[in-house]
């Protein structure tokens, strides 16, 4: 009897445990809660190609090629950067080059190992606020915030960006009357920071909810069923805890496939990659 009960406590805390791994991340998501932390990294040797990183080398050599030099690395570290996640670390860090004004900078960077890099242009203005032209992006274009603009773009190399960038840059300045602000890679990562919450503010968590209800329908079904089974009565609070960690499992098993699978073959397809 003793053993009975210390198995179902035991069940209750795994299902405790199970039920906030799962509810943490979108609760605080909804609540709109994503501390960011940014580590700077200020060595340009961080910046240059790596064997074998033939994507990330042509890039690299294209930036090198006009004039841009490498600065350093940036690192973000996100909690609850979506409702599936509690902490998020850049997969390789921001590597960061910059015009020989200071004025625009260029960074790169990957979501997943398989893809080839992702490389975008940024401008800061004076008073804060920035600009960024990115490839090939993640359907985010549009305005973050009063001083906050992102436009994508696909299909270009370094040159093309940089043209479709600083379009955009006038454009953006003549529109809001801003000025470009000449900057260090430590002000850029501020300022890039404060896009990041922008953007993460925009995040909808409503689809999540729905997938996490969809998940523990069937093990709630489940305990309901158990509920009216003759001989159980005394059992319920086992019942609710193997119910609970069955929603947990099943919640796992989504949880992978969205973030590696599904993650992945999205990444490659904004590059025009399938598989």
């Amino acid at each position: 009897m003793q053993a009975t009960v210390a198995m179902d406590r035991l069940l209750c805390a795994a299902a405790a445990l199970g039920l906030i791994w799962m509810l943490g991340p979108l609760l605080m998501a909804t609540l709109g809660l994503h501390p960011l932390r940014v580590a700077v990294v200020e060595d340009p040797a961080g910046v240059e190609p790596r064997v074998g990183d033939m994507s990330y080398r042509t890039r690299y050599g294209q930036f090198v090629a006009l004039g841009y030099r490498p600065l350093g690395t940036t690192l973000e570290t996100t909690w609850w950067s979506t409702p599936l996640r509690w902490v998020r670390r850049t997969l390789q860090g921001q590597r960061w080059l910059a015009a020989p004004d200071d004025r625009t900078f260029v960074e790169m960077h990957r979501i997943v190992p398989e893809e080839p890099v992702r490389f975008g242009a940024v401008t800061l203005f004076e008073g804060g606020g920035l600009l960024r032209t990115t490839s090939p992006g993640a359907g985010l274009s549009g305005d973050l915030g009063p001083r906050y603009r992102r436009h994508e773009v696909q299909n270009v190399d370094a040159a093309d960006l940089l043209g479709r960038h600083q379009k955009n840059v006038a454009a953006f300045a003549q529109e809001l009357g801003l000025a470009v602000k000449a900057a260090t890679l430590r002000q850029v990562a501020a300022e890039d920071a404060a896009c990041s919450r922008l953007t993460r503010g925009r995040q909808k968590v409503s689809g999540y909810w729905q997938l996490w209800l969809a998940v523990c329908a069937v093990p709630a079904l489940g305990f309901v069923l158990m509920l009216f089974t003759p001989g159980r009565q005394d059992r319920h609070l086992h019942d609710l805890a193997i119910s609970a960690l069955a929603a947990t499992a099943m919640y796992a098993v989504v949880r992978h496939h969205l973030l590696t699978v599904e993650l992945r073959d999205r990444a490659l397809k904004r590059h025009g990659v399938t598989r």
